[in-house]
């Protein structure tokens, strides 16, 4: 399995405990962080640790990545921890610090790939993986601000769409993983073969 670490900073013009509301409220996040293509809540009676719930996220490429996450450590509004099982495997951990009158956010996330193409491709196009997973990151960045500045102006929590009206645009949108992972071999292999034939050029 390829291993990846990474770590993300972020910063919000936002207290501590409005950034820790939308962080705490991951089945919303489908609602601006268009990576996250759903969010289902396993354990629907449980908040904290030993809560579990299953993500299914898309980038820029092809495919999609189901897991599933379970809270480990659970400190509002300061630090929640996870473990992941599935498609990827591992740790990952958010941080918030209050920062002059904002809030400041680094993510950990150290995870192995379980699926069959991304290993098998890893050291060839790893790098690309990693980018795929830093354009993710920013496209949540970038949704968790504007989240936050519209709730600012509207003294709202975050917005919550019908979940059928997400369902249908996923549905409409993206082809389902199955799909996903079919189309995957052939384009990362075509890839990888025009960036070999620059580097001989």
């Amino acid at each position: 399995m390829a291993s990846y670490s990474f770590i993300t900073h972020w910063r919000f013009n936002a207290p501590i405990e409005r950034v820790w509301h939308v962080l705490n409220t991951p089945e919303d996040y489908p609602d601006w962080w268009p990576c996250l293509v759903s969010y289902r809540k396993l354990t629907p009676c449980l908040a904290g640790v030993g809560a579990k719930g299953e993500r299914v996220v898309k980038g820029r490429l092809p495919y999609t990545l189901r897991y599933v996450t379970t809270v480990t450590k659970y400190d509002p509004p300061r630090e929640v921890a996870y473990d992941a099982e599935g498609e990827l495997q591992g740790h990952g951990r958010f941080v918030l610090e209050t920062e002059g009158a904002g809030t400041r956010v680094t993510f950990f996330w150290d995870v192995t790939t379980t699926g069959y193409w991304l290993n098998l491709l890893a050291p060839l196009l790893k790098w690309l993986f990693a980018k795929n997973h830093n354009w993710v990151m920013e496209e949540g960045r970038k949704g968790w601000r504007h989240d936050l500045r519209r709730s600012s102006r509207t003294g709202c929590g975050p917005r919550r769409r019908d979940r059928e009206q997400v369902r249908g645009r996923s549905a409409r949108g993206r082809p389902d993983a199955v799909d996903e992972r079919s189309q995957f071999g052939p384009f990362v292999l075509g890839l990888a073969a025009r960036r070999q034939e620059e580097a001989i050029a």
